[in-house]
């Protein structure tokens, strides 16, 4: 089976209920990845309080029947109080929940959804959301699907952790608190945060944030790690966990006290997975990154204004941070910040919000206007650009994936032509406008579409490109 990928951008319903995010492009599906942010629209004036979730999630049933694993962490800072609440709310376990948006003025959801499993939802090309808590915005949400794995499963962090199969990637999720509770278990300070970590080279990478609560003035610590795959800052203090190997069924970690879960995934073909700590320029113009070692269809991860790597910083640069996800033909960007330096018990409110863009890449100041700003542009031969219209200078922790070799996708007696191969890697890779069904391509692509079964018979029906991009009622409709 070949890995499949989509992402896709919708919106949480305000009816709540059941939501199916499905694609064309997923017909075995495996993983997901998340995001939700507290901002509605593409673009606009920035939303009060700094609000940003991510989340990961399974096909199988957690402990909970009819329910999927999943975990997640969600971040809020508090607009306009003079006392700052700072929260960070995560979920796993029995009744896990996927994405949160937290309340502006409590340690509960205001916005929450969990994931039917696929064997009850019965959905091969995606998941089934089931919103416990309805939402009281249409917030903004991309989520990237993932197909055709032979191994999924989500484990909290241990100093040996068995996800029962060799792990080609791990994405990796912290929080103050704990992973448990219902709806969510709230700790101190907002924290978002995001790692990485894959088998190959045993590489990892994270960008973790600390915006504190309890403060007589507003403080945000960040970090940006090029060889530790999760942390966590403490009063200025950093503490990390190091993945020091990858065995047959499980993967060893340095312990620590952090309270963590991952997403472990194993390949079934021969699909590349990098990881990379990107640097985000000074100055506008086309930046190549070539740190994944190959040309990404997708890529996603979390940015920081933090420029330095390895130092934990101190200041403005900390108090803004961006989830972002992307294609060849299709971005979204999306994150929060809050001012650093208000004296709030001298009576100043505290200043805070968030933003969403379609964007490759879209970072606030920590005064709130938009400071990086980047779409994607084409691939090269050995990876992926971005173009700044707006730059800051930061980092940010990058995953990026290519499909396999395209001949994994058929038995030994229907490998694809050259020309077949060379047309579709245009397509879904870089990007190509040209239609699947045009007469230029001719009996190669019929052909090579046919051997790919039904993902093929979906592509040659389309008159639509060949992105990872689905949209609208079938990405995102209510049930």
């Amino acid at each position: 089976m070949a890995t499949e990928f989509a992402l896709i951008r919708t919106q949480a319903p305000l009816a709540g209920g059941l939501q199916n995010i499905t694609s064309p492009l997923i017909t075995d599906f495996s993983a997901a990845i998340g995001f939700i942010f507290g901002h509605s629209g593409d673009g606009g004036t920035p939303t009060a309080h700094g609000r940003m979730c991510v989340g990961i999630c399974t096909k199988n049933v957690s402990a909970t029947a009819g329910v999927a694993e999943a975990s997640c962490t969600a971040s809020r800072a508090r607009n306009a109080v003079t006392t700052t609440l700072n929260r960070t709310g995560a979920s796993a376990g029995t009744n896990p929940r996927f994405l949160i948006v937290v309340s502006p003025s409590a340690n509960a959801p205001i916005a929450a959804c969990r994931v039917i499993d696929r064997a009850t939802s019965g959905l091969a090309n995606g998941i089934r959301l089931d919103w416990t808590t309805t939402p009281d915005t249409a917030y903004e949400m991309v989520i990237l699907l993932i197909g055709g794995l032979s191994g999924v499963s989500i484990k909290p962090i241990a100093a040996t952790t068995t996800p029962g199969f060799q792990t080609d990637f791990a994405v990796l999720l912290s929080t103050r608190g704990s992973f448990g509770g219902t709806d969510g278990s709230y700790g101190n300070d907002a924290e978002p945060n995001l790692g990485f970590l894959i088998r190959s080279g045993l590489k990892q990478v994270c960008v973790v944030s600390n915006w504190l609560t309890g403060v007589t003035t507003t403080d945000a610590d960040g970090v940006a790690e090029n060889d530790r795959c999760h942390g966590q800052i403490v009063a200025g203090v950093s503490t990390f966990a190091t993945a020091t190997a990858i065995g047959a069924t499980t993967v060893t970690f340095t312990t620590n006290s952090i309270a963590a879960e991952g997403l472990f995934c194993k390949f079934a073909d021969t699909a590349q997975v990098g990881v990379a700590l990107e640097t985000i320029p000074g100055a506008t113009g086309t930046q190549a990154y070539t740190g994944l070692g190959f040309a990404p269809s997708v890529v996603l991860g979390l940015a920081t204004a933090v420029n330095a790597t390895n130092t934990t910083t101190d200041g403005a640069s900390a108090a803004t941070q961006s989830f972002f996800a992307s294609t060849t033909s299709s971005e979204f960007s999306g994150g929060a910040r809050i001012k650093e330096g208000v004296a709030i018990n001298g009576g100043t409110p505290s200043a805070t919000d968030s933003l969403f863009e379609t964007k490759a890449l879209m970072l606030l100041n920590d005064s709130g206007a938009v400071a990086t700003r980047a779409t994607r542009a084409a691939n090269t031969a050995s990876g992926w650009q971005l173009t700044y219209s707006l730059a800051a200078a930061g980092r940010m922790a990058v995953l990026g994936f290519a499909p396999g070799n395209l001949s994994s996708a058929t038995s030994d007696t229907e490998q694809l032509s050259d020309q077949f191969r060379s047309i579709l890697h245009r397509k879904l890779v870089l990007g190509d406008t040209e239609s699947l069904s045009d007469g230029l391509v001719g009996p190669a692509l019929a052909d090579g579409l046919s051997a790919l079964g039904p993902a093929g018979a979906v592509l040659q029906q389309s008159p639509e490109r060949g992105t990872v991009l689905e949209e609208g009622g079938l990405a995102g409709e209510t049930v």
